[in-house]
């Protein structure tokens, strides 16, 4: 029932996008207009933005260290190894570094545990509540969220999927894991069987803190890192915020920026914003407790939120990432039954928030967008 037209003198306008790839002959500034009309050709809204076409970045004079710092979206570090791989392997800047405690497979540092917030990087709590488990499984992405308990009746949510390991975040009760044993299906997903465990390792502590001061400290954690300065860093979280207030939310990353900013005055922050979720993946995680309008509504928000935040600091700025993230395509996806009674299959999502491999790197895009012109 609605129009949506994209008109530039540059790019291609599609029924589902509008896509422009620039050439070195585009360097500059173009006028892209968005309206949005109806059914009686009412002019609903109309918008101008600027598209920006910078050269690629030339290699730096000096060593830029690259922090990048998220939730279960970085875990695994699949973005930062393709953003890593487009600037020093593809772009051959050889004076770019990403620093981190956790590794990709050609070395490029990053910090992200599956199921933190940024209250989680602000301080040094116990981290019993979320625990990895050791165990051969038949789990996959349709199996996010769902709910288990062990043996003393607490309840666990599967948090992240690894091929030998799950993490469980609690959610009930206050009892501790036991070392092994076995975790019993309760609710979500669609592998029910009994996980049995081996044992269990300690979600890592938060890499920011000085145990010497008792406070989250970014000079140490550099000093740590053996190099002298964070040039770039980068902040993918937010999903474990939904129930969080925007008075709340909106301090805690003002509180982040000026603890980077202690030891680094000069680093330029960044803060990514929230993809749209898979409205069937919300289906397969959560059942029916939950309304897809609402949660649309909080992703839209917290991108606002997080935009009005960037704006109030200097050389603090924002990346909406769900303006180039494809939900529809680049989610992760398994063929079900079309009803209980035809055999026929079709593609449905699995999981709410974690992208396929592809939607890693259309996040690693959006970041190389963002940094190319900083370099």
């Amino acid at each position: 029932r609605y129009y949506i037209t994209a008109t530039c003198v540059k790019g291609r306008s599609f029924k589902r996008k509008y896509d422009f790839t620039p050439t070195s002959g585009d360097i500059g500034t173009h006028v892209l207009t968005v309206t949005i009309h109806d059914d009686n050709d009412v002019l609903l809204d109309s918008k101008q933005v600027n598209l920006i076409v910078n050269a690629k970045a030339n290699n730096p004079t000096s060593v830029k260290n690259v922090l990048a710092v998220g939730d279960s979206l970085t875990t695994n570090g699949e973005w930062v190894e393709e953003l890593y791989k487009r600037l020093v392997t593809n772009d051959g800047l050889t004076n770019v570094k990403f620093i981190g405690t956790k590794k990709t497979a050609s070395g490029a540092g990053y910090e992200g545990y599956g199921g933190w917030t940024l209250d989680r990087y602000l301080s040094n709590e116990s981290t019993g509540t979320i625990i990895w488990v050791l165990a051969t499984h038949d789990k996959d992405a349709s199996d996010q969220k769902a709910i288990y308990k062990d043996t003393n009746n607490t309840q666990w949510e599967i948090e992240t999927i690894e091929p030998s390991r799950l993490k469980m975040k609690r959610v009930s009760g206050s009892g501790a894991m036991p070392p092994s044993g076995t975790l019993i299906w309760l609710s979500g997903g669609t592998h029910t069987t009994t996980i049995t465990f081996n044992g269990t390792e300690s979600e890592s502590n938060n890499p920011f803190w000085n145990e010497a001061t008792n406070l989250v400290d970014f000079s140490n954690y550099a000093t740590e890192q053996g190099v002298s300065s964070i040039d770039h860093t980068y902040i993918l979280l937010g999903w474990n915020n939904t129930d969080t207030s925007e008075t709340t939310y909106k301090n805690s990353n003002r509180i982040f920026i000026n603890k980077i900013r202690e030891g680094f005055p000069n680093g330029k922050i960044t803060l990514i914003g929230l993809q749209v979720p898979d409205i069937d993946g919300m289906g397969i995680n959560y059942g029916a407790s939950w309304s897809y309008k609402e949660i649309l509504k909080f992703v839209f928000e917290m991108n606002r939120w997080l935009k009005e935040v960037a704006d109030e600091f200097v050389d603090v700025d924002f990346i909406h990432l769900s303006s180039q993230f494809d939900t529809e395509w680049n989610s992760q996806f398994a063929e079900y039954p079309v009803n209980a009674r035809n055999p026929a299959t079709i593609r449905t999502g699995i999981n709410a928030v974690h992208p396929s491999i592809e939607g890693y790197y259309q996040i690693a895009d959006a970041v190389y967008r963002n940094i190319n012109h900083k370099i």
